[in-house]
C-alpha cells in the first residue's frame, strides 16, 4: 500500500469525523467573526453617545477638595487651540419629603 492509498483510506474512514470538525471550526469562526463585528460596532455607538453628551470637550481639568480661580480659563486661552470654558461641578444628593 502506498502512501497515498494510506492516506486516502484514512480520510474515508473518518470520513463523517473529518466533516464535524471542518463543520465545528466553520461554525466557530462564524461565531468569533460575528462577536466581533458586533462588539466594534457597539463600542462605536457607545463612542458616538458619549462624544453627543460631551459636546466638544476634550480636556478636564479636576481640582479633586480645592477650587481654582475664576479666571483660570482667561489664563489658559492663550496657551489652547480651542475653546476653553470653566464650570463648577457641585456633587449633591436630591431628595423627596413625605
Amino acid at each position: 500500500m502506498t502512501l497515498r492509498r494510506l492516506i486516502f483510506a484514512s480520510l474515508r474512514y473518518d470520513a463523517r469525523t473529518h466533516l464535524g470538525v471542518a463543520l465545528g471550526a466553520a461554525l466557530t469562526c462564524a461565531v468569533i467573526t460575528g462577536a466581533l463585528v458586533v462588539g466594534d460596532s457597539v463600542r462605536y455607538t457607545l463612542r458616538q453617545t458619549a462624544m453627543q453628551r460631551l459636546g466638544h470637550i476634550t480636556h478636564l481639568i479636576q481640582p479633586g477638595d480645592r477650587m481654582f480661580k475664576a479666571d483660570l480659563a482667561d489664563r489658559l486661552r492663550p496657551t489652547t487651540r480651542g475653546d476653553v470654558a470653566s464650570l463648577l461641578l457641585a456633587r449633591g444628593l436630591v431628595g423627596l419629603a413625605d
